[in-house]
């Protein structure tokens, strides 16, 4: 899979900024891959929370999760009206901090990986949707997906599609269900600006979910990156 992600910085950080109550720690993830636990943060009764849900949305009404394709984000534009995503896109939105994402330029037969960063803020917020599933043994899990919108020029010459972004002086009118409907949050789909971030060519080792380490976002001479290059796969595309 090559939809990958970080957060390397303390979740105490990270609650600081999103104004969430949390005591929890955390090791630095610099590759987090699909159907790993994730943090997110949401809000209940008027409380955020910042817990721990499966990266891999499964919606309430699959009948045979071991057979259901992995869905690991929706599409701004049309989650209102999916089956998939409409009930969560009203009811269940959640806030995933990081620090950057990584997405893969596909030319000529080959996929080259780069790491896009903020340029002005170290820890930045992702716009998701969660769904808790319940088993047929009654078991409960807290699954989530990221939702995407339309690439800002500079990003789209990577990939043409980017996280959506949720900055933490809006963050409670994303988080807040019961009083913002699904159908005001056009601001934050258009909030694609060109410039924002940083975008760093690095080495392939991040294709591999178990390579974990900070050295994963050094940035890298193109020259050698092209010596690193391998033949595309079927891999997935988180963005």
């Amino acid at each position: 899979m090559c939809g990958r992600f970080s957060l390397n910085t303390s979740l105490l950080q990270a609650s600081d900024i999103f104004n969430v109550e949390t005591q929890e720690q955390a090791p630095p993830r610099y590759n987090i891959a699909p159907t790993q636990p994730v943090h997110v943060i949401f809000k209940n009764q008027g409380v955020r929370h910042l817990n721990l849900m499966r990266w891999g949305f499964l919606p309430s009404w699959v009948k045979e999760p071991e057979t259901f394709s992995l869905i690991i984000n929706a599409r701004c534009e049309t989650a209102l009206q999916k089956p998939s995503f409409k009930s969560a896109m009203r009811h269940r939105r959640c806030i995933i901090p990081a620090n950057g994402f990584y997405e893969w330029k596909r030319e000529d037969g080959v996929k080259t990986p780069y790491y896009i960063k903020p340029r002005k803020q170290e820890i930045i917020g992702f716009a998701g949707l969660y769904e808790t599933y319940m088993a047929k043994n009654g078991s409960e899990i807290d699954t989530m997906c990221f939702l995407t919108t339309k690439a800002s020029r500079d990003i789209a010459e990577i990939h043409h599609r980017m996280p959506v972004l949720i900055d933490p002086e809006k963050s409670d009118i994303w988080l807040d269900c019961g009083q913002n409907r699904a159908q005001d949050l056009n601001l934050f789909f258009d909030n694609t600006e060109e410039g924002r971030y940083d975008i760093l060519p690095v080495s392939n080792r991040i294709n591999n979910a178990r390579n974990d380490d900070a050295g994963l976002q050094d940035a890298i001479d193109e020259k050698e990156q092209l010596k690193q290059q391998a033949p595309e796969t079927d891999q997935l595309t988180l963005f």
